[in-house]
Order: structure tokens, then C-alpha cells, then sequence
């Protein structure tokens, strides 16, 4: 059987780079970094002015983006890589497939990854390794991330007291980064705003550390959308919420890049982090940039 895949997640479009299988990347969503190839069909958009009313249920699962299923139904792909569509839609493996063929898509497998930490996410890329016969690369690659981890975090961790950061990936419904993110702060020397599992804010949360520094950035958003985003926090109801006289200091980032969790995408975020944490501006109002209240 032809290997066509088609990747609706773009941490998994550039894990494919990574280990280098993009040869067999037929489509992508429109946020991966793989558009530039002419020979990659682009299956998603933002949802235009006036959002779909009627969505089939294949389209409701495989991505929070309008799909083209046309088109994917032209592409006839073996496979489908989508992130947290099983969770989202609250579906089994096999009731997702039957739909997908229901909807044209007869013979295609679904392959849903859904990483929280650093060690999920490294066996998220084990099998996608395994699933292509890529082991070999990909216990390489893991192998070189690891190292470079350690290596960046040796050279970008100062120790300036405990300093307190939150990162905040949905507002103005409060929700919290996944817990890789918390785990590449630890490496840069920061101390995470909290260790729950649950990500949400809710009124009645207690925090025990004040932040110092509040990242926030939406995954879908560009770096210039997430800026406009947070100019619009309100500052006294953060205060409320954490508990503290002084409001943090507001930090936007770039969404596709700070939430891109391939080897390449951890090895960028782990910089970035530094970038902010330490006062390293190698790549200020590239990735990120100072919103309210600065340091």
C-alpha cells in the first residue's frame, strides 16, 4: 500500500521533517511550516466570517479548523494524523475510522497523538517512528533533543531567586500551557505558576506562588495577533486571580512556534524561554515580545 499521509497537526508535520518521512506527506493543515512545497496540498483555513452552521462529523473531530473534505477525499490518504481529536470529540479509535469512511475516506487510518509531558511527547515520536519504519531516526533524533536540552539548559539557567511564571494559552476563559511547557521553564530555572494537572483557572483557585511573569499566546495566534490579544487583559482581575499587589509583567509569543513540540520545536521553545526568563533578546519581536509591565 502507498504511503500517503496527510497531518492535521503541525507539531506532527515537523516531527515528520524531522525524521525526515515528508516525502510522503501528501497534505497538511494550513499552520504547518511545510507550506512552502508546492507538491503539499493545504486541507484547512481559519473558519471564514460567518462560521459553518452544518459540520459533518468527520470535520467536527479531525481539526479545530475548517476542512476542505473534498479535497481530502481527493488526496485519499492512508493516513491521518490529528492532535487530540480523540479527546476533543470524546470518540473511540475505531468509531473515528468508521466515520472517516463513511465520510470517503474508506481504508484510512487514524493516528491521534495527544502529548502532555516531555516524555509523552518523545514517545508520541517513537511511534511515529515505529508506525513508518523510522525507528532507527527516531530514537536518534529523540537522543540529539534530549542532549541539546541539556546542553542549552546548562547555558541559558540563571539563578535569580524563584522566579514565578505562568503560561497562559487561552483567554479570557483562563487555561493554563500543558505540562511539557512547565517542564522546559524548569530547565530554564523558573519556577511554574502551578503543578495541576488541570490546566483551567477557576474562580475559586488558590495560588500558592505569585508570577512574576505572565506568557500568553494562543496557538493559533501569530506573535502580532497574540500582542493585540493580551493588550486587551485586564490587569486588575489578573491581580485578583493570582492574589498579588502587583500585576505580572505580560510577555506574548508566537503561536505556532512556542507551542510546536517536535525535537526542532522543543529545542526553539527551550530558547525562547531563556530569551524571556533571562533577558536574552536574540530573537525579541521575532518570537515574542514585552507587552505590559516589563521587567
Amino acid at each position: 500500500m502507498e504511503v500517503r499521509i496527510v497531518t492535521m497537526s503541525p507539531w506532527a508535520t515537523q516531527t515528520l521533517i524531522d525524521l525526515e518521512l515528508d516525502h510522503w506527506v501528501a497534505g497538511c493543515s494550513h499552520d504547518s511550516f511545510i507550506l512552502q512545497d508546492p507538491n503539499v496540498a493545504v486541507v484547512t483555513r481559519p473558519f471564514p466570517e460567518g462560521m459553518k452552521e452544518e459540520l459533518t462529523l468527520a470535520e467536527m473531530f479531525l481539526s479545530p479548523w475548517d476542512v476542505d473534505m473534498g479535497l481530502l477525499r481527493e488526496l485519499a490518504p492512508s493516513h491521518i494524523i490529528t492532535e487530540d481529536a480523540l479527546r476533543r470529540s470524546g470518540l473511540r479509535l475505531k468509531e473515528a475510522e468508521e466515520i472517516l469512511e463513511r465520510g470517503g475516506l474508506a481504508g484510512c487510518r487514524l493516528v491521534d497523538l495527544s502529548p502532555s509531558s516531555l516524555k509523552a511527547i518523545f514517545a508520541e515520536i517513537e511511534k511515529i517512528g515505529s508506525l513508518f519504519g523510522t525507528e532507527k531516526q527516531a530514537a536518534l533524533r529523540i537522543q540529539a533533543c534530549r542532549k541539546s536540552l541539556k546542553k542549552m539548559a546548562r547555558r541559558i539557567s540563571v539563578k535569580k531567586g524563584e522566579l514565578v511564571v505562568g503560561i497562559l494559552q487561552r483567554w479570557p476563559w483562563f487555561q493554563l500551557a500543558s505540562r511539557w511547557l512547565n517542564e522546559l521553564m524548569i530547565m530554564a530555572g523558573a519556577v511554574p505558576l502551578t503543578d495541576a494537572e488541570d490546566p483551567f483557572i477557576r474562580p475559586d483557585d488558590y495560588f500558592e506562588r505569585l508570577p512574576k511573569i505572565l506568557i500568553v499566546g494562543d496557538p493559533r495566534h501569530s506573535l502580532e495577533e497574540n500582542v493585540e490579544k493580551a493588550q486587551q487583559l485586564d490587569l486588575s482581575l489578573l491581580s485578583d486571580i493570582f492574589r498579588c499587589e502587583k500585576p505580572p509583567a505580560i510577555m506574548a509569543v508566537d503561536g505556532p512556534v512556542f507551542y510546536d513540540h517536535s525535537c526542532t520545536g522543543l529545542e526553539n521553545n527551550l530558547q525562547i524561554l531563556g530569551e524571556i526568563l533571562h533577558g536574552e533578546p536574540e530573537s525579541k519581536g521575532t518570537y515574542w515580545q514585552p507587552v505590559r509591565n516589563p521587567l
